[in-house]
């Protein structure tokens, strides 16, 4: 059998199919380079979880999840509350990934595309990088599950960095990260309509809202020639080595 039919199966088989949200899947069974395998039931992704149904927030629960930690900026999520924020079930941790687009580019503009955006952030949002992954960094929140609005670039960029970092190949991260521009077709809509009704330009846009292979793998090979290793990318950020052992003990088998 092929890697990429591997990675297909892999990735309908860890899928976690809701009512409420629609980019949720667990991480484990990845391969690392070494031989090495994600954990299974351990590291969950996912896209806003506000409109989970009843029956959505039973599914999770089942799963074991201690620990949410919502990525998204505190604005954003009070307009879109996660449903777990005040669970007596659930430790909810939310801590921005960056601050917004607003902090790295001119006011009223996008990215050029979402290399230039994800490079931005790893180069300029060390202090709010750090404090997420200090929370990641912790064994005591797991089972965890990380999510963002649409959990493709916040949500992609912090668990690409976990998958670099424990060693997963460029190929397999950048096959995951894909996925979810598939799985967001039922509301991607929302968002081009939201875009135009402020102007945007829908050409641009539309390349945001893509989640290609190779947006991912780019932004990857930057990280390698700017810091030389992701060990090296998470020293510069202020992760210990010790933060980082529990970070790669906890995630691979």
């Amino acid at each position: 059998m092929s890697s990429n039919k591997l990675h297909t199966a892999t990735f309908a088989s860890n899928r976690i199919m809701l009512e409420g949200a629609y980019n949720v899947r667990e991480m484990g069974g990845y391969m690392t380079g070494d031989g090495r395998l994600l954990r299974h039931h351990t590291l969950y992704r996912a896209d806003s979880l506000h409109a989970l149904t009843p029956d959505d927030q039973q599914s999770l629960l089942n799963l074991g999840i201690r620990t949410i930690l919502d990525l998204r900026h505190p604005k954003e999520a009070a307009l879109y509350p996660n449903v777990f924020a005040r669970s007596p079930q659930i430790t909810y941790l939310n801590i921005p990934f960056y601050a917004g687009w607003r902090s790295l580019f001119p006011q009223g503009t996008l990215p050029a595309s979402l290399t230039h955006l994800y490079t931005a952030v790893l180069d300029n949002c060390h202090t709010t990088i750090h404090q997420v992954l200090t929370a990641v960094a912790n064994p005591r929140h797991y089972p965890l599950l990380v999510h963002c609005q649409i959990g493709k670039d916040r949500t992609g960029l912090l668990i690409a960095l976990l998958m670099g970092l424990v060693g997963v190949p460029f190929k397999t991260i950048a096959a995951d990260y894909a996925v979810s521009y598939d799985y967001l077709q039922p509301i991607l809509h929302q968002y081009r309509q939201q875009a135009q009704q402020h102007g945007r330009d829908a050409s641009l846009f539309e390349q945001i809202l893509q989640s290609r292979p190779e947006s991912i793998t780019d932004t990857l090979c930057h990280l390698q020639f700017t810091y030389g290793s992701f060990a090296n990318y998470f020293h510069t950020l202020g992760l210990t080595t010790g933060q980082q052992d529990a970070i790669r003990h906890t995630l691979t088998i």
